[in-house]
């Protein structure tokens, strides 16, 4: 990125009075930190003053944070302000590296109540950021931090001309943006109307879907900019034009403006490759060599479910009519395979607007590709965009083991064809029909009113929970509480269901539990012999002040038995041993000291992941790998972990400010709930495609497949014997992918070559 003129601020009092002092750091304090800032830092990381960079003046604040064991945090920080309780105040500061500012409000006694809405920064340069919030009923006093938090996250991050205050009117976007490519010059011209005390900063890309955020040149004071290094490789580029003001302020861009470099293709080109489905790939992307030869190669078990995937790009031109057929397979004797099924998916794709993942991977905001459709015919691809279809085999029970083959052929209507060959080997044993661990991926039904907008309690709402239901039951997945009453006659159909391993019994929450209807429950599925499969999951995720609520609540519910199984996300902790039955404790919480303690007093340990922890923990983040989403349960595997646990799979609008909208929009964005992209939701509503139901997406499917790596395992422990012998050789099939739950491998070829050779152990003992 070009800096070409360094704006030269206006007195802060034209904006209003910033509340901080040394906000440009130029004043040197005690032991090094700036004057009247101070650092808070763990183990080796640090936080101070430096020379070395700046944005303006001759100094700036900066942070480093270590990987070293120790360290969770490096912050540096001011406070305590003096604030107004629901008061609105805007934060504001120029960054560059890695970092989040935001702030602590405290109470009149200097309790902690909260962070306030922070806003982060990943670039290689100084661009300006900025958050505005209101503070708590409660608040008094506020602490200016900016960090980088998390015990396995590392970064450096450094802060300029920090600023906080009332808040002052966001600058609007700049107006009569044009840009013209002049063949002459070689250079895009661009020029817009500028406004006095403004500075522009120009974002430039390749590709139209991260425009706003590949920052090309920054400070400019003027209405003009010449752009003369376009990279030569380019047909075309994309331009956003924001406006910043006095306190680092940014307007909304402008709408994409695109220049074409030169003449496009009318024919184009199809460039055409096969790969794993762990490996994503963005909608805009440089892509891969076209495969002069592809294939496909599927493998898997009877009651199994796997796929490949063909990934086109539009070279030169868009691709019109891109269709995908699938032929009859057949054995080495020309006989038709029965119970394989072939499916086709679509992969679709989702606005990244901030990527939520591993900072080290250097991510870069855009479209990434997550729904997974069913291909409906053909489709056209944008140019120089990539098109991921999946070939998906299922295997029922009654498939024959052995070899088949067929051919999918690829066409446009420009006369293109690719035939590529499938092979499809069929492992010669069977996964159980009943899941060998347990599961509560929770269905939301109000989400589904959002989805399709029915009404609640409505046959069609009804209709569609019974379908999301047995759509996760179909991927050994327990979707939380059942569709219908306990006790009625609808729900005894999932009750008495080999699939449905695990399920809510309904409680109510917290302090409202009606333990009468609960008791009646209970003496219901003890009768009938379904109490074992049954939860009661009343209370989420207890901070210390509410361990006695929860102590409580598990009287209550041991009160009905001691077959009665209380569940609670929250790791072991002294006041809450003797009361929890499965413990599920967020994956950066773990002790595996004190769950091993629990599992060997017999109490149960499930897990869960959310919006955290995450990278390098595995993660259900749509901007993560796709061996991230199916490591997870080779690692439950490894330590012999019971179940799984997700909050939900099916939000479908956006939660801001304490609510979820009503406007259905996670078919375009990727960040229903703040700050993690894709949480929340692994399943799209339908209706916005088409279809009569669910939708199921990459993450998902991972995850069925990591699920059905699990039963794999548990096959293979079952034929070796229960013995230290048998755990140490199913310990050397996990070694070489997963070491613990921040050591794994991303690569899908030696996970999927680990799989290959596990299934051959357990079709070689089956012999035996």
């Amino acid at each position: 990125m070009k800096k070409l003129l360094l704006w030269c601020l206006l007195p802060l009092m034209v904006f209003g009075q910033n509340m901080l002092k040394n906000t440009g750091f130029e004043e040197k304090g005690e032991n090094g930190m700036p004057a009247n800032w101070g650092g808070h830092c763990t183990g080796g990381s640090t936080a101070g003053m430096t020379t070395e960079t700046s944005y303006s003046g001759q100094a700036c604040g900066y942070i480093v944070k270590i990987v070293d064991g120790k360290s969770h945090v490096a912050a540096i920080t001011q406070g305590r302000l003096a604030v107004e309780p629901e008061t609105e105040y805007l934060l504001t500061a120029m960054a560059k590296g890695n970092g989040t500012l935001f702030g602590y409000e405290y109470d009149a006694n200097g309790k902690w109540l909260r962070g306030s809405k922070s806003v982060a920064v990943q670039s290689e340069d100084w661009v300006p950021i900025s958050t505005r919030f209101k503070t708590s009923k409660d608040t008094k006093t506020f602490e200016v931090r900016f960090e980088l938090f998390g015990k396995e996250r590392e970064g450096k991050g450094w802060i300029d001309d920090v600023r906080f205050g009332s808040p002052q009117p966001q600058p609007q976007p700049p107006q009569n943006f044009v840009a013209k490519y002049d063949p002459q010059a070689k250079a895009v011209k661009l020029s817009w109307t500028a406004l006095e005390g403004m500075r522009y900063y120009v974002s430039r890309s390749r590709y139209p879907d991260n425009a706003n955020t590949m920052v090309h040149a920054s400070n400019l004071a003027g209405g003009e900019y010449e752009d003369k290094d376009v990279p030569k490789d380019w047909s075309r580029v994309f331009y956003r034009l924001t406006a910043a003001d006095e306190w680092n302020q940014r307007s909304e861009p402008t709408e994409n403006v695109e220049v074409l470099l030169r003449a496009t293709d009318e024919k184009g080109r199809v460039v055409l490759w096969t790969d794993s489905v762990m490996n994503k790939y963005r909608r805009y992307a440089p892509p891969q060599e076209d495969e002069a030869k592809p294939s496909l190669s599927i493998s898997l078990a009877i009651r199994e479910t796997e796929a490949r995937q063909i990934v086109v790009y539009a070279e030169n031109a868009p691709i019109k009519g891109l269709d995908v057929k699938v032929s009859e397979l057949k054995d080495a004797n020309g006989a038709v395979a029965e119970n394989l099924e072939l499916r086709l998916l679509q992969a679709c794709y989702s606005m990244v607007r901030k990527t939520t993942c591993d900072p080290k991977l250097k991510l870069a905001p855009g479209l990434y590709a997550d729904a997974l459709p069913p291909l409906q015919g053909a489709i056209d691809v944008p140019l120089e965009a990539t098109q991921s279809i999946w070939v998906q085999a299922e295997t029922k029970a009654g498939c024959k083991p052995g070899k088949y083959a067929g051919v999918v052929t690829v066409t446009d209507k420009n006369g293109y064809k690719k035939e590529i060959p499938l092979n499809i080997e069929v492992f010669d044993f069977e996964l159980p029909v009943t899941p060998s661990f347990k599961s509560a991926l929770a269905v939301w039904p109000s989400a589904i009113e959002r989805g399709y907008d029915v009404e609640p309690k409505s046959a069609k709402w009804q209709e569609l929970w019974d379908k999301y239901y047995w759509f996760m039951a179909d991927r050994r997945m327990g979707a939380g509480e059942l569709p219908y009453p306990i006790r009625s006659e609808e729900a005894r159909k999932f009750l008495t269901d080999p699939r449905v391993a695990a399920f809510q019994i309904p409680s109510g929450w917290g302090k409202n539990m009606n333990l009468e209807k609960l008791k009646a429950d209970v003496e219901y599925l003890r009768e009938n012999g379904w109490l074992d499969r049954g939860y009661v999951y009343c209370f989420d995720e207890p901070n210390e002040s509410q361990y006695d609520l929860v102590v409580e609540l598990a009287k209550k519910v041991h009160s009905l038995g001691k077959d009665v199984q209380f569940i609670m996300t929250e790791q072991p902790e002294p006041k809450l041993l003797d009361s929890i039955d499965i413990w599920v404790p967020i994956l950066g919480s773990i002790n595996w000291d004190k769950l091993y303690q629990r599992r060997k007093a017999g109490q149960h340990l499930w897990w869960y992941t959310c919006c955290w922890p995450k990278a390098p923990y595995p993660t259900y983040l749509i901007d993560d790998c796709g061996t991230s989403h199916r490591i997870l349960s080779w690692l439950q595997a490894k330590y012999g972990i019971e179940g799984v646990l997700y909050w939900c799979v099916n939000v479908c609008t956006m939660y801001r400010n304490g609510a979820y909208q009503k406007e259905c929009n996670v078919w375009e964005e990727a960040e229903m709930f703040p700050d993690a992209n894709g949480d929340g939701f692994m399943i799209y509503p339908g209706k916005q495609v088409g279809i009569d139901g669910p939708v199921t997406s990459i993450r998902l499917e991972l995850i069925r497949d990591g699920n059905e790596d699990f039963e794999y395992f548990q096959i293979y422990r079952q034929l070796l014997g229960n013995d230290l012998d048998a755990e140490r050789q199913i310990q050397a099939v996990i070694a070489p992918v997963a070491i613990d739950l921040t050591h794994w491998d991303h690569d899908p070829k030696k996970l999927e070559a680990q799989r290959n050779a596990l299934a051959r152990k357990i079709m070689a003992l089956k012999k035996k």
